[in-house]
């Protein structure tokens, strides 16, 4: 074994070590290999990209001696996959949805730290103190604000980019993204809309507020409010039933739900209002419920306002929402908004 690894650390630029990076990761490791050392010799001289080129080599390597012995595990390997994947989607898709020079690099800078020290912690045991540093020393020179800076926002390094974004994509290709873009610019501008948060949010398109709030009623024991609450959301479906003889029967339902003598989810109101909507039933106009939807909006709101934006209940969701939109930023960047933004057009 010993044998091997010394051999291993003979071999890194020579034809065996070319074909074993090929034979583990296909053409597009050696790809990107080759459009790293370009780039760094634009950045530092041959001398940094030959020497760089060779410790990766060495590294892919000896790792591949270390599997064959079981010694490197799949198991020790799975603490680096998610920063190494999402270093190499956002390298990707800022690539293709950014303009160079506008292109945020501590994104990725920060998943190459990560991955940085998880290798450290995973080869430590496995191999000399010398060879770790320099493994990590490689992870951080590539994963270095002025490497990145000069790779993703340099003009002279524009076709090097492309490369090294083309040859991640490809191996990217066998396994599912863990970014979803379009998702999260939905779910982030939604964060956004969170931050003025008021009582109309709970009727037009906003469940998560809509859901907190009747939460919120349950836990306080506010059984008829919630009873409201509810009958808000059908009346609003009501009142959209285009066909008469539909509205008619739902409005029905929805009286002896609501509003009837032995109502399950019992409103109360005053009686020449009940009547008044008993006795026009059969009309089944769309607004026969909205005089009710008025005046239950009123008091509801003046419960959101004064009791649910002040209970522990929402403060905590707010304080959930703002460790998402970090979360969010942590992966995009400063300008992650504008990033995904362009990515629309």
């Amino acid at each position: 074994f010993r044998v091997k690894k010394h051999v291993v650390s003979k071999v890194g630029e020579t034809k065996i070590g070319r074909s074993t990076l090929i034979k583990i990761t296909g053409p597009s490791g050696d790809d990107l290999i080759k459009n790293l050392k370009l780039a760094v010799t634009k950045l530092d001289g041959k001398e940094k990209a030959k020497e760089l080129k060779k410790d990766s080599l060495k590294w892919i390597l000896k790792a591949s001696v270390l599997w064959k012995h079981k010694d490197l595990t799949a198991e020790a390997l799975e603490s680096v996959k998610e920063p190494a994947r999402l270093a190499a989607e956002i390298l990707v898709e800022f690539t293709r949805r950014k303009e160079i020079g506008t292109r945020d690099i501590d994104p990725i800078h920060n998943q190459m730290s990560h991955i940085s020290q998880k290798l450290k912690n995973i080869f430590t045991p496995l191999s000399q103190q010398k060879n770790v540093e320099k493994l990590c020393g490689t992870i951080n020179y590539y994963g270095s604000k002025r490497f990145l800076n000069h790779l993703l926002n340099e003009k002279q390094c524009g076709v090097e980019c492309q490369s090294v974004a083309n040859a991640l994509d490809k191996l990217l290709s066998s396994s599912s993204r863990l970014l979803n873009i379009e998702n999260d610019t939905i779910r982030y501008r939604y964060i956004q809309n969170l931050k003025n948060v008021s009582f109309g949010m709970c009727m037009s398109g906003f469940p998560e507020v809509a859901s907190s709030f009747q939460r919120f009623l349950e836990e306080s024991k506010l059984i008829e409010l919630c009873h409201s609450f509810r009958f808000l959301t059908v009346e609003k479906e009501y009142a959209s039933i285009s066909s008469k003889a539909v509205r008619i029967q739902r409005g029905k339902n929805m009286f002896r739900k609501y509003l009837g003598e032995s109502a399950s989810h019992k409103i109360e109101i005053p009686r020449s209002d009940l009547e008044a909507i008993q006795n026009n039933l059969e009309k089944g106009t769309s607004t026969l419920f909205s005089g009710l939807s008025k005046s239950l909006q009123q008091e509801l709101r003046s419960v959101f306002l004064n009791d649910y934006l002040n209970s522990s209940l929402y403060k905590t969701w707010m304080q959930k929402l703002s460790e998402e939109e970090v979360r969010l930023y942590s992966v995009y960047g400063k300008n992650w908004f504008t990033a995904v933004k362009e990515a629309k057009n």
